[in-house]
């Protein structure tokens, strides 16, 4: 044997010898990927037999291997596929192997070609090390980013975690919706920089940049902000330091959309509000209350109410000012903002005392007052006084909700006021109120109605009966019809509040029984126990005709068909101002070409002859047997019977409304 066989004999012997005892595993493939070497590191690994392993073809192991989620393998996840294909080696292929035993281990796989003298592979030599302590660290770690991830993803308010560069890290997809703009146009740009600077918000910058310097967090506040994407609205802001061992630490910013909710907020401020001043008894009273109250809803420190009496600005209400200032005359001189906005007959908002031209500075910073408001109160184009509003803790900006408010109270004021003088000058204001609630239009666009009201005797004038017809966006109508229990002023007012609650709720839900829920807990909450309300509230959808009703305990309704005989609506929900919490439904059906709704107060069918009731199926009867009358017509038709029947008596005010397609 010559030295050089003997040398290359005893330099391979070596070799084996070394990575025999090496404590990685190592299999060696031929070039036609049979497993043709295993150290003693694979056998231990691979709880396999060496014997077992060489020899057997890389697609049929001794082992079972699947992808790190458990899927099969195909072929080209197998190393020794990749490596003849690319000719080089590749690295860390992670792969799930189940041993004959049935444990299971995670592995990483390097893979290296071999190469005859610069040539064809050979085979393929593979290094396999146990990762499974790793592999599952590395796949909780996983999972808990992709639970966190979820969570923020599926939370419905938008979310920003920013960088203590103020930079966005993330956001939830209920962010992009909300502010219109890209995931693109978000990450990794200042909270600032996002669509057109529209977060530029100064306090906002503050409260930030405090948290990272001096680990603060913030709660609730509140932004009245004109966002460049979605106009004006009110946001509520939450932010929270999250912090991560050896990691710049994140800020956790929430936001909350609550423009509709302040707005109903302030609806319901004012129909309290409304409930309060709209009635002529105890006027001052009711006044002080009024004002009170919308100083809290503002955040206001001092209201006052001006009255213009000869050439004078007399204070007669107050809250927050010494009540001995009551009765202080003012020329126009001593208070020219008063003044200006009697002249302009519009509201003057002053946001800032210490910069605006039209004020002095120093008699501001003498009353203490920094920013204020003038509503004037105007009856008939006459400004009858002034409504005022003082804020003295700093600088205010007022959004289009505040803005709406003050100018809604402003009309309700005025029309207390104005009430209360015509009580005590003592004109009928009974017949005022009545005439103001049975007010109806003079045409709607596609629908034909007609309407009668008649009050049982001529001292019961102001009655609880009211209806209404109004148009509502997307060629919507409403229509309604209501009996409030009981007689005088303050069912008077109860009416007008129920009717103009379900007016303006009408306009924000498209539900007749949503609509009637809410305006239950309205009285529920703002009117006495005693009074109950029928209602009934539909929704004529004018593009397919389809009318969404609920009758809140009132007398069903009647549909007059154009082809064949009568249909009763009779639907039953609860009666207004019962209890809290009543579930109200609503119900649906088709109006056809000249087909009539007939709606009615319980007055017409208990008319009375003698003890016998006029009743719902004789006006059934009677309406389906008329022949070629309209809308307009039918309700007049309809009481003239009934005056027929009783002799020309009533003993409870009728009223009643026809609306026909």
């Amino acid at each position: 044997m010559s030295k050089k066989k003997l040398r290359d004999e005893k330099l391979q012997l070596s070799t084996e010898n070394i990575i025999e005892i090496l404590p990685v595993a190592i299999i060696v493939q031929d070039k036609d990927g049979l497993f043709a070497y295993a150290n003693k590191a694979a056998e231990r690994l691979l709880g396999v037999p060496c014997d077992q392993i060489i020899g057997r073809s890389y697609l049929n192991p001794p082992w079972k291997a699947t992808t790190l989620d458990g899927k099969p393998l195909s072929r080209d996840d197998h190393p020794f596929a990749r490596v003849i294909k690319e000719r080089k080696p590749v690295y860390d292929i992670r792969q799930v192997i189940e041993k004959p035993d049935g444990s299971r281990i995670i592995v990483s796989i390097n893979a290296s070609p071999c190469f005859i003298n610069g040539g064809p592979i050979s085979g393929v030599v593979l290094t396999i090390s146990d990762i499974t302590e790793y592999g599952e660290s590395e796949q909780r770690l996983k999972e808990e980013r992709d639970y966190a991830e979820s969570i923020i993803q599926t939370i419905r308010e938008p979310l920003l975690v920013l960088d203590a560069d103020l930079r966005v890290v993330t956001a939830n997809q209920s962010f992009y919706k909300t502010f219109k703009v890209t995931e693109e146009e978000t990450k990794g740009r200042l909270i600032y920089e996002l669509g057109n600077r529209q977060w530029d918000i100064p306090k906002l910058k503050e409260l930030l940049e405090s948290i990272i310097s001096r680990n603060t967090q913030f709660s609730d506040f509140e932004v009245a902000h004109d966002f460049s994407t979605i106009g004006p609205r009110i946001m509520l802001l939450n932010a929270r330091q999250i912090k991560r061992e050896n990691r710049p630490s994140l800020i956790l910013l929430a936001i909350e959309d609550i423009t509709e909710s302040r707005q109903a907020k302030f609806s319901d401020a004012l129909n309290r509000i409304d409930m309060i001043i709209h009635s002529i008894l105890y006027i001052d009273e009711r006044m002080q209350r009024a004002i009170a109250q919308s100083t809290e809803v503002l955040g206001c420190d001092q209201a006052h109410v001006y009255l213009r009496e000869d050439k004078y600005w007399v204070l007669r209400y107050a809250h927050g000012l010494p009540q001995e200032l009551i009765g202080t005359r003012y020329t126009d001189e001593q208070v020219p903002i008063t003044t200006l906005a009697a002249q302009a007959k519009k509201p003057v908002i002053i946001s800032d005392a210490y910069t605006d031209e039209r004020v002095d500075r120093a008699l501001m910073e003498a009353h203490g007052i920094r920013a204020f408001i003038a509503a004037p109160l105007i009856i008939q184009d006459n400004v009858i006084g002034m409504l005022g509003f003082v804020f003295q803790k700093g600088p205010t900006i007022l959004n289009s909700t505040h803005i709406n408010f003050i100018a809604r109270l402003a009309a309700s004021v005025s029309l207390a006021l104005e009430n209360a003088r015509l009580y005590r000058e003592q004109h009928r204001i009974a017949d005022t109120l009545q005439k103001s609630l049975l007010v109806m239009p003079e045409h709607v666009a596609g629908v034909d109605f007609g309407y009668t009201y008649h009050s049982a005797t001529e001292a019961a004038q102001v009655g609880g009966d009211f209806y209404d017809i109004f148009e509502l966006e997307h060629g919507r109508v409403g229509v309604v019809i209501g009996d409030i229990a009981g007689k005088g002023v303050e069912a008077a007012v109860l009416t007008s509040v129920v009717k103009n609650a379900i007016k303006a709720y009408a306009f924000e839900n498209s539900s007749p029984a949503a609509v009637l829920s809410k305006t239950n807990e309205l009285i529920m909450r703002v009117f006495s126990p005693g009074y109950f309300v029928t209602v009934f509230l539909g929704i004529l959808n004018l593009s397919n005709h389809v009318l969404i009703y609920c009758s809140a305990g009132h007398p069903a309704a009647i549909v007059k068909r154009a082809e064949n005989g009568t249909d009763v609506l009779a639907e039953h929900s609860p009666v207004i101002g019962a209890f809290a919490g009543m579930k109200y439904t609503d119900s649906a059906t088709k109006l056809a070409r000249h087909d009539i709704l007939f709606l009615y107060t319980d007055g017409l069918i208990e008319a009375r002859r003698d003890h016998e009731l006029f009743t719902e199926k004789r006006l059934i009867d009677f309406i389906g047997g008329l022949r070629d009358v309209s809308a307009r017509e039918l309700p007049d038709i309809v009481f003239r019977a009934v005056m027929d029947f009783t002799g020309g008596r009533l003993t409870d005010d009728v009223a009643i409304l026809a609306v026909g397609i």
